[in-house]
């Protein structure tokens, strides 16, 4: 049962950031170029660049926490990552590549229009 509150609630807030960078990119569009076809053309282009770049920076975050935590001893001294930290690290990863997920979706879907 946890789990599956995990995931809605990371779906939720990766839907909220969504919907948030969508907002944010339209409003500066539509500054920028003043006609809709335009605005929707280009807003497919940019949300897939972020799409993907929530897609790599949340798999970078995730797959290599435990190696950039090692580096950081080894190299830097700094005291190791407790588990906790490595958990909301991760969580906030998976947040990401959800995000970065949507996005990319929502940019296919706009590049159909």
């Amino acid at each position: 049962m946890t789990i599956t509150k995990s995931v809605l609630d990371s779906l939720a807030l990766s839907l909220v950031y969504s919907v948030v960078i969508m907002l944010i990119d339209t409003g500066v569009l539509l500054v920028i170029y003043q006609e809709l076809t335009e605005v929707v053309s280009y807003l497919s282009l940019v949300m897939l660049a972020e799409g993907g770049l929530g897609l790599i920076v949340g798999g970078f975050i995730g797959m290599n926490s435990p190696i950039i935590s090692r580096i950081e001893e080894d190299f830097f001294h700094i005291k190791p990552q407790k588990p906790k930290d490595r958990k909301e690290l991760e969580k906030q990863a998976k947040t990401l590549v959800i995000t970065g997920i949507i996005l990319t979706i929502i940019s296919l879907l706009l590049s159909i229009v």
